[in-house]
C-alpha cells in the first residue's frame, strides 16, 4: 500500500494485533498491506483530514481475496496500490515524494518502466546531494555501533 504521509515529522501507528507498528516518514511510504489493514482505524481522522493520502487501485470481484484490504471508492471495488498501479504522469509525483531510501532501492528493482526507473535514479541522487559528506560519517558510525 502506498500511502502518503503529509506531515513533516515521522509518525508511529501501533498495530495492537500483531504487537507491531507501521512508521511513516514525511512523502509516500510503502507499507505491508495486512499491516495497513490493522493501522488505518487508528489514524482514520489523519485521512479524513488529507494529512494521510492513501493510493487505491480499481480490482475485480475475482481479485478480493488476493489483497488483505478492500474497500468500495465512487462504486469501485479497489485494493492497496503499489508503485506498478500508480499511472503516469502520477508515479512522477510519488517518486518525487518518497524519501525513504530502501523504498527507493527497492522500486528501482521491481520496476520496469524506463522514465520511472530513471526518476527514481533521479531521485536517490537528489536525496544523496542532500547527505553531506558529515552527514554520512556519522551515520555509517552509528551503524557500525549498532553491529
Amino acid at each position: 500500500m502506498l500511502v502518503k504521509w503529509d506531515v513533516d515529522c515521522i509518525k508511529v501507528i501501533p498495530t495492537v494485533e500483531d504487537s507491531s507498528s507501521v512508521v511513516l516518514v514525511p512523502g509516500y511510504n510503502e507499507v505491508i498491506d495486512a499491516k495497513w489493514k490493522f493501522a488505518r482505524p487508528r489514524v482514520m481522522k489523519d485521512i479524513e483530514s488529507g494529512r494521510i493520502v492513501e493510493e487505491w487501485t480499481k480490482i475485480k470481484d475475482e481479485q478480493k481475496a488476493d489483497y488483505a484490504l478492500t474497500i468500495i471508492q465512487d462504486k469501485y471495488l479497489v485494493g492497496p496500490a503499489k508503485l506498478q498501479d500508480i499511472p503516469r504522469p502520477k508515479v512522477r509525483e510519488v517518486v518525487k515524494n518518497t524519501y525513504h531510501i530502501a523504498t527507493l532501492e527497492r522500486w528501482l528493482q521491481t520496476e520496469l518502466r524506463a522514465d520511472v526507473r530513471v526518476d527514481i535514479l533521479g531521485q536517490l541522487s537528489e536525496i544523496d546531494k542532500v547527505n553531506s559528506v558529515e552527514h554520512k560519517k556519522n551515520l555509517s558510525i552509528q551503524l557500525e555501533r549498532m553491529k
